[in-house]
């Protein structure tokens, strides 16, 4: 079976969108598809199922998804990093770039209940620049973790992947745009 293939089927494409010259990969239909929704559960359980995480984190708010249902497959505790001014009590923020200004990034400071040398995955559904990417990973290991790996339903291959290998111990693209 081909899970990349089955998995961009069943991804709708729209062109300019949110603006001219991008191509907006809709996962929503995917997630509809109970088929090919358990096809990408299932290729996510037997990839990291021998792992021995102590989180799996998704960022806000695609990233909640994946993250969230492979942690209760798997037994293992889900945090989120939320856009800023989401959490309350004691966070710690990590600030980006984007193509029009800055924005922040946030997790709570207690987010590993005190656990140092932390085992993660890191998850989100797009890998584009590696901006957004990277500032998760630096917030992650703000927190504790010190072994992190990423994983991404889709790679728009505009070298994210190269920029996040630097910060993450290994990343993983399920599709990859051509």
């Amino acid at each position: 079976m081909n899970v990349e293939k089955i998995l961009n089927e069943n991804i709708k494409r729209y062109p300019d969108y949110p603006k001219k010259g991008i191509i907006f990969a809709d996962i929503t239909t995917l997630l509809a598809n109970k088929e090919a929704w358990q096809i990408l559960i299932n290729h996510l359980k037997e990839k990291y199922q021998n792992e021995q995480f102590d989180f799996i984190v998704g960022a806000e708010s695609r990233g909640f998804i994946f993250a969230a249902a492979l942690g209760a497959i798997l037994g293992i505790p889900f945090v989120p990093i939320r856009k800023k001014n989401k959490l309350p009590g004691e966070v710690v923020s990590c600030e980006y770039e984007l193509e029009y200004g800055t924005d922040k990034l946030e997790m709570k400071k207690d987010a590993f209940l005190g656990k140092t040398n932390a085992k993660v995955l890191f998850m989100d559904d797009l890998l584009a620049t590696g901006g957004t990417s990277i500032a998760c990973i630096k917030l992650l290991r703000k927190v504790g973790a010190s072994d992190i790996k990423s994983c991404f339903l889709i790679d728009i291959n505009i070298g994210g992947i190269n920029a996040l290998k630097e910060h993450c111990d290994d990343v993983y693209c399920i599709i990859k745009e051509h």
